[in-house]
């Protein structure tokens, strides 16, 4: 980031400690042992990060560096810090990464040009006459402000329920390349895993700066469609396609790529949910507000208006990163791993010139043009250190089967440690 972003010099970054040596991880046999751990997210919207980063955090007891990322990465660590005092955890470093960190639209078309416009900018209020009128409110309700701009709320979620344990966002703003190349230079060669469960901008400055410490990156990526005529990127490839495309190039580092069809296939259920909403300690009362708050978002823009807070049916969360990793560390020999040649292709995202850029979404007018189709190459390439994760069946009932037995036991995990926590 540059000091017009609002990030300090080399210089006022805070001292930082070797990071303690390599802990034995004490897990079940069917668990990939991980000796090092960096996780790139956006946690900061919906429960999919959190729930990723509180089941690693439970699972994996060895040096963690997390780095956020996208909007107010300052903020989001912030968060995460306090969840990693709550799980107890004393050997997790956490960094504001690359991201928006002043808050205003110039910096965030800048930095995310291929941001869709109709989802307009993620700023503290929605940038209309009537959310300026509400923060000025004094009497408006937190319900009536989340209505219209949920990202603050989950900010305010973690700073009320534990104002003991979270810290000033300010804080967390520093050089982030340095936090990370200390944990990097810190470990010794093919050590380090990767987990990536956002836009690829930090991942790709780790993989252009320690490709010999990376035993493997495993990432929610890929794209929506079929294999044969992908459609468009997933949201993590296109919000940064040219980073994207420095990690999906190289020909060192194993990359598992878990495709957003792949994880959409598993969906929670009812009953799953149902047991997530009897949580009645703070950590769980804590997480089920910031499912609340992505729900009466996601409500606004689906053109929903509940009248009060009581009206709101809380939907059942996607959990695409959560299957990610699970499968990843737990299940991978339930499913096929296949060579894959996957290439992005960032020069054409303009190519309607800078006034018309290839975005996606439901009402996406490039679509009419088929302009899809030069975004993306996926082809089948069977010696490629990038593998694609499939289903090992092509009958529906036998993976049910497995989509069953694998997100029943997702949950639970996810239930009890939430459960446990203060």
């Amino acid at each position: 980031m540059s000091e017009e972003n609002n990030v300090p010099s080399v210089e006022s970054v805070k001292s930082i400690e070797p990071f303690e040596p390599v802990k034995t991880v004490e897990t079940v046999e069917t668990v990939e042992p991980i000796e090092r751990l960096v996780i790139v997210t956006d946690c900061g919207f919906d429960l999919d990060d959190y729930a990723t980063i509180i089941w690693l955090l439970s699972t994996y007891d060895c040096p963690t560096l997390i780095i956020t990322t996208f909007w107010k990465p300052e903020e989001k660590a912030s968060i995460l810090g306090c969840i990693v005092k709550i799980l107890g955890r004393t050997n997790v470093e956490i960094v504001a990464g690359s991201g928006v960190y002043s808050g205003t639209e110039r910096y965030m078309t800048e930095t995310y040009p291929t941001w869709p416009e109709k989802f307009g900018i993620p700023t503290e209020f929605v940038d209309d006459d009537e959310s300026t009128e509400l923060e000025n409110d004094v009497n408006a309700s937190n319900f009536q402000k989340c209505y219209k701009c949920v990202y603050p709320y989950q900010t305010k979620a973690f700073k009320e329920n534990y104002s003991d344990l979270f810290e000033d966002p300010a804080v967390n703003v520093c050089n982030f390349p340095i936090m990370i190349d200390k944990f990097m230079n810190f470990s010794k060669l093919n050590e380090v895993t990767v987990v990536g469960i956002a836009p690829f901008t930090n991942l790709a400055y780790i993989v252009q700066n320690h490709t010999p410490k990376i035993k493997n990156i495993i990432t929610m990526s890929g794209w929506h469609g079929s294999f044969d005529d992908p459609v468009r990127p997933n949201y993590n490839v296109h919000m940064d396609m040219v980073s994207a495309n420095i990690v999906f190039s190289q020909t060192k580092i194993p990359v598992l790529v878990f495709s957003s069809d792949f994880c959409s296939t598993f969906k929670m259920r009812q009953n799953e949910w149902d047991k997530f909403l009897t949580l009645d300690n703070k950590f769980g009362k804590t997480m089920l507000e910031v499912a609340r708050n992505w729900e009466v978002h996601r409500a606004r823009k689906a053109g929903k208006h509940y009248e009060s807070e009581s009206d709101i049916v809380l939907g059942l969360p996607i959990t695409h990163d959560y299957i990610t990793v699970f499968c990843a560390l737990k299940h991978l020999n339930k499913f096929n791993t296949s060579g894959i040649h996957f290439a992005v292709h960032p020069e054409n995202i303009f190519m309607y010139g800078n006034d018309n850029p290839i975005v996606f979404g439901d009402d996406c007018k490039s679509k009419e043009l088929g302009a899809e189709k030069y975004l993306l190459t996926v082809k089948h390439k069977d010696e490629s250190n990038i593998k694609l994760v499939s289903f090992k069946y092509t009958n529906d009932d036998e993976n049910k089967s497995t989509i069953d037995e694998v997100y029943t036991s997702m949950m639970n995990e996810l239930f009890d440690v939430i459960s446990k926590q203060a």
